[in-house]
């Protein structure tokens, strides 16, 4: 059995480039173990010419399918997307193990210079195994990556619940290893989805199929009408800001609060502390050079430093 996963080419990025960068991250991928980062070892990439619109110039682009292997003692894969919505409830130990591992799946990507644009809830699957009553989850959704300082070699999308974990892009932010702080904010969000264990999206009937809705946790929360996507943003994080400091500490305790609101304001140039006081002053002041210059790399090792220290 393996997983295929769709890279649909950016028809704006360069074709040779795009094809470079994919081979680099299958060959990388390919020699991947499993069972440590939480990435499925890739058996190669299929190419495919991307016949719906015609281009205006030259060839058709090509879409990219990641074929990916699955291991033999994992069985029944679901997204965590479909975890979340099933509302079972697990030990605290089980969805702290989930979000630790997960973190460690982000951060090997980005050791090997490499940067997922698409975190989230539907690219997390979660295999049953014998080691945990939640299962063993995987970072997959390949579809949306560039390299470190490089550009991003698909597109992305207006599709709300798709944003609600992905980086607001006009956030003031003047650095030079932006890089692996961007995977921060939408780790953040999985990580207090993960936190509450409750699912941000919900899946109503309308007239016989299915939509996605908020889930009224959000509260003001505004992702599916962004009259003013740069005010929204800042609101929107704000919100999810003040969810965590709310709801997380009685549910995981402060210090997975901490980690949570660590990965939020990872694109902030100020400390935490001009959010909430002291209480839970983190922010990504603490890990700029005496430039301003964030050490992107090293923000990620600290929220897995301080993850990997939360025992329950």
């Amino acid at each position: 059995m393996v997983v295929i996963d769709t890279m649909i080419s950016n028809p704006a990025a360069n074709a040779k480039q795009t094809l470079k960068e994919v081979r680099n991250l299958a060959r990388i991928l390919a020699e991947v173990d499993p069972s440590t980062f939480g990435l499925l070892k890739c058996r190669g990439v299929i190419k495919v010419v991307n016949l719906r619109e015609p281009p205006l110039s030259g060839p058709f682009p090509l879409d990219f399918r990641f074929v990916f292997n699955i291991p033999p003692q994992l069985s029944n894969p679901q997204s965590l997307r479909n975890v979340l919505l099933s509302e079972t409830a697990y030990p605290l130990n089980e969805r702290l193990n989930l979000a630790k591992k997960l973190a460690n799946s982000i951060l090997f990507v980005h050791t090997v210079q490499f940067v997922h644009k698409n975190i989230r809830p539907e690219t997390i699957l979660v295999f049953q195994n014998e080691d945990s009553d939640i299962g063993a989850p995987f970072l997959v959704g390949f579809e949306q990556f560039h390299i470190e300082d490089g550009s991003t070699y698909r597109a992305g999308d207006d599709i709300w619940e798709h944003n609600l974990c992905k980086t607001p892009l006009n956030f003031p932010v003047i650095i030079l290893t932006s890089s692996a702080r961007s995977s921060s904010k939408p780790l953040g969000v999985v990580l207090l989805e993960i936190g509450l264990w409750t699912s941000f999206v919900l899946y109503g009937e309308d007239e016989g199929t299915s939509s996605p809705v908020q889930n009224d946790i959000l509260g003001s929360v505004d992702l599916a009408r962004l009259r003013n996507p740069q005010g929204s943003a800042s609101r929107n994080k704000l919100e999810l800001e003040g969810l965590a400091v709310r709801e997380l500490p009685s549910r995981l305790g402060k210090r997975y609060t901490e980690v949570v609101l660590l990965c939020l304001r990872c694109l902030d140039l100020r400390s935490g502390a001009n959010h909430d006081g002291q209480e839970f002053d983190v922010g990504a002041a603490d890990w700029t050079d005496e430039d301003g210059v964030t050490i992107g790399v090293s923000y990620i090792e600290n929220v897995l430093e301080k993850i990997q220290g939360i025992i329950v």
